[in-house]
């Protein structure tokens, strides 16, 4: 096909931030048809993007409707590609310089080929990446297989640049290996609510389980209005609800990749395995159980003595950059309550004994979302050696909020993840509904 490159020039904080962004396209080798068709042929041309609406200043985003025009300027005279669409994405690309700050200089990718229509997949130093145009509403999250970092990344630039107007996407810190953390806030609405997964590396169903709500509440928004039995429209009219997706990115990519995975394999190995495969990891790279480690009673926390794969807490409360970048967004948002999305019981856990008369609410809330998901109460937590440091104690005991602990699929005898392919199942069919629940009792109060 010949070298085809593509120049993007980027301003902002990161790359996959979504911020305000300038494409230009230089020496986009295209050729048409005598009718003007793309074809597979190709001549060296300068190419730039116009749209008819004009490119959007977030997300590399065409805003609804236009029409993307592809100007090729070569020896013989201009010639042009119209590509009709509603949407317009990019998978952004990232840089980690030997400092570990982010850099943002221009990029330059070759094209090397036009995928199904309105796609184009382009070579970077980190991989083939798309670039996408949408001519329709889509559900884009698949759920049934593991479920990536770099899948959570993709699948929010999409969401957010199907659904400008309804989603939107910030970084809120980064995790020991640089990972970004990111938000993805859901809804129009002033009153706002915070759902956070993967705490736990082994439990990344939970984010997937957080994309697919995204997905669903946004494509009902947009399609009918009704989600089930739930206004959809209504609700995120009223509520924003702010989703950490994943929380514990480098404890995720061990689980899924394996220890070659991580970007220090030797300080990995010092750290105690108190399980047999690295399937089963659940605190974070540094070895710090992250839902172990917030400032509430975290003395009197139950703890190993010593960094592990399992029962660390830390050697002080809000150690790790992944706590800290929570609580850190939470303090800067007024969220009318939270919950923490985690696995395996299929309980809810919704106050503890420091909080349990200073928080109003939060048993009724409890109990509709058990009318929905059938996962029953729990007694109030009274041991703060089981109970405490965690980010829904640390929300209870900060801001005299309801805060949830939800364990969203079943127990099945090991420690492992559950399967991919059993998603619906084990997580989906019953829980589907607990962002609806959790946004209307926010209108409640």
């Amino acid at each position: 096909m010949g070298d085809n490159l593509i120049e993007v020039m980027k301003e902002g904080r990161y790359m996959h931030h979504i911020t305000k962004t300038t494409i230009k396209i230089i020496s986009f080798l295209l050729c048409f048809s005598t009718i003007g068709a793309f074809t597979a042929g190709f001549s060296d041309m300068a190419l730039t993007i116009n749209s008819a609406t004009g490119v959007a200043a977030r997300a590399a985003r065409v805003e609804r409707p236009g029409t993307t025009r592809i100007v090729a300027s070569a020896p013989t005279g201009n010639q042009q590609l119209e590509v009709p669409h509603r949407f317009y994405a990019y998978e952004r690309l990232d840089h980690v310089n030997s400092s570990g700050r982010r850099s943002f200089s221009p990029q330059t990718v070759r094209v090397l080929e036009q995928g199904k229509p309105n796609r184009y997949l382009i070579s970077t130093y980190l991989g083939p990446r798309w670039i996408y145009f949408f001519d329709k509403y889509e559900k884009i999250v698949n759920p049934y297989v593991p479920y990536t970092y770099e899948q959570q990344i993709i699948d929010a630039i999409k969401l957010e640049s199907m659904y400008p107007d309804l989603i939107s996407v910030s970084e809120i810190g980064s995790s020991v290996e640089k990972r970004q953390i990111i938000s993805i806030r859901l809804g129009k609405g002033s009153k706002s609510i915070v759902m956070v997964g993967s705490h736990h590396a082994r439990e990344y169903i939970t984010s997937t389980y957080l994309m697919k709500m995204i997905d669903e509440y946004a494509f009902a928004y947009y399609s009918t209005g009704k989600f089930g039995n739930y206004d959809m429209k209504s609700l995120l009219d009223a509520v924003t609800i702010h989703v950490v997706v994943m929380l514990n990115p480098d404890g995720v990519n061990l689980v899924q990749n394996g220890p070659d995975a991580v970007s220090d394999r030797k300080a990995l190995d010092s750290l105690i395995m108190t399980r047999p495969s690295y399937r089963e990891w659940k605190n974070n790279i540094n070895g710090v159980n992250l839902n172990a480690n917030y400032p509430a009673e975290w003395e009197a926390k139950q703890s190993a003595k010593s960094p592990d794969s399992e029962k660390f807490k830390g050697y002080s409360p809000g150690s790790e950059p992944e706590t800290q970048a929570l609580m850190e967004y939470t303090k800067n948002n007024s969220f009318i309550l939270a919950a923490s999305m985690h696995t395996k019981g299929e309980v809810i856990y919704w106050a503890d004994r420091r909080t349990q008369n200073l928080v109003s609410g939060q048993r009724q809330i409890a109990q509709e979302i058990s009318k929905s998901t059938g996962y029953p109460l729990t007694s109030v937590s009274w041991q703060p050696a089981t109970y405490a440091a965690g980010y829904e104690n640390w929300f209870r005991a900060e801001f005299l909020k309801p805060a949830f602990c939800i364990e969203l699929t079943p127990l099945n005898g090991n420690s492992h993840p559950h399967k991919d392919s059993d998603f619906d199942r084990v997580a989906w069919n019953k829980a589907k509904d607990i962002g609806a629940v959790l946004a209307t009792e926010t209108l409640k109060r």
